[in-house]
């Protein structure tokens, strides 16, 4: 009896975890996918509804972080993140709704997050080619919302690229979605919507930093993006000639740690050196470490 017990509660343990990988696509849920050629599959999160799970449209940064698992990333891209293709893609083809979300890599780092670092240009797009666009996401296989899978078909990389063809997102809109993570492991990528009567718009930015052991997930909307993080308060402590600048972080912000020499005061602080790799704000207290410091230092931390 305990026998066939225990078989019954696998067999729907097996069913259930079926649905989650082969769920149909749903309109307007944002899929965060990333592939490399030389991957054995593609690893896809269904972040959610675009307004309402991933802030598109709202006035405050989101925490998508939990989202995504550092354990299944590893399993897919065995090499690291150096070299793998991230998007954000979703949309709709039902008749009367017709529209699309894309992303585009931002070119040299966060920049102004006011202001987009790509550029999706038009004056406005056809019903066919939006609803061409969006059609090519539907169907299987796709994680259920707020879930990921291990896409083992590489259906990401059928359906949306990065390379062209004729019946993936990239053939039928133009766009490609796709940016790549070089090192540090850091990437943003801004975020256009587009329907029939609407050019692409700007709607902010997603910024995936994956360079330390704790991933992290950010969106920014553009309403969010349009207001300037405030100067950080720093802390400083120093240990024989290592120093470690401590501050608090506003979510999704960008900081980077600028330094000069006393000597050097009274040059434009937009001329001081970048020391270090960016930080992206989680909304707690972080630090940068300065090593080997054999000369007095002046700090400075910018927040984008």
């Amino acid at each position: 009896m305990n026998k066939l017990t225990k078989f019954a509660l696998a067999a729907v343990f097996s069913a259930s975890f079926s649905q989650i990988a082969q769920a149909s696509y749903f309109t307007n849920d944002l899929y965060l996918g990333f592939n490399l050629s030389s991957a054995q599959g593609d690893y896809i999160i269904d972040l959610g509804q675009a307004t309402t799970a991933v802030g598109v449209g709202g006035s405050t940064v989101v925490d998508l972080s939990s989202h995504f698992s550092l354990t299944t990333f590893n399993s897919i891209f065995t090499g690291g993140a150096n070299g793998v293709n991230v998007a954000v893609v979703g949309g709709n083809n039902v008749f009367n709704k017709y529209d699309v979300y894309a992303t585009q890599i931002r070119v040299g780092g966060a920049g102004n997050p006011a202001v987009p670092g790509s550029s999706l240009a038009g004056t406005g797009h056809s019903t066919a080619t939006i609803s061409a666009t969006a059609a090519v996401l539907t169907g299987n296989p796709w994680p259920t919302a707020g879930n990921s899978t291990n896409d083992s078909t590489k259906s990401y990389t059928t359906k949306v690229g990065p390379t062209v063809t004729a019946a993936d997102f990239i053939g039928q809109s133009g766009v490609n979605p796709f940016g790549m993570f070089g090192s540090p492991a850091v990437v943003y990528l801004d975020l256009y919507y587009a329907s029939p009567a609407v050019a692409y718009t700007y709607k902010g930015y997603f910024t995936l930093d994956l360079s330390t052991g704790t991933p992290h997930l950010t969106v920014t909307p553009s309403t969010a993006a349009s207001t300037a993080p405030p100067a950080p308060m720093l802390t400083l402590t120093q240990s024989g000639i290592t120093n470690i600048i401590s501050f608090g972080t506003t979510n999704g912000a960008t900081y980077n740690l600028i330094y000069n020499t006393l000597s050097g005061l009274t040059s434009p602080r937009s001329t001081w050196p970048t020391l270090g790799s960016p930080i992206i704000g989680a909304g707690g207290t972080t630090n940068f470490t300065d090593t080997n410091v054999t000369s007095g230092r002046v700090y400075s931390v910018t927040a984008q």
